[in-house]
């Protein structure tokens, strides 16, 4: 059985962050934070340091101004309140636009992209 943390927004259907959990890894979780629908963050207990995992879903270049502004100010807050001596691990894609047919990139992209093509001013 696993346990799910999520965050979204309850106006729309877009973004949103989800973290399965393991059930034998639930004592782990020390808390988890629901940021904003676009960032969740999570304390896990380890030895010798915790760990904290932030799973940001960032905005593409073609967002608001205000979006992007509101999403970096979120993502460096919760970056400030983690402790010096913790470990932290951000997870993420950074929403990149490379295009659904680059041959290039095979090894790393799958065949289930949501863009089409790839620009200069996309990457």
């Amino acid at each position: 059985m696993m346990r799910m943390l999520f965050t979204f927004p309850h106006d729309r259907r877009q973004n949103g962050v989800a973290i399965l959990i393991p059930k034998h890894h639930n004592n782990s979780v020390i808390g988890y934070k629901a940021v904003s629908d676009r960032i969740i963050s999570m304390k896990l207990k380890a030895s010798p340091v915790n760990l904290n995992l932030i799973l940001p879903v960032c905005p593409t270049n073609v967002a608001l101004p205000l979006v992007l502004e509101s999403f970096y100010q979120d993502f460096q807050a919760i970056i400030a309140k983690i402790l010096d001596i913790e470990l932290i691990i951000i997870i993420d894609d950074f929403d990149s636009k490379i295009g659904e047919n680059s041959a290039q990139y095979s090894k790393c992209v799958g065949n289930f992209m949501n863009h089409n093509e790839a620009t200069p001013d996309t990457l």
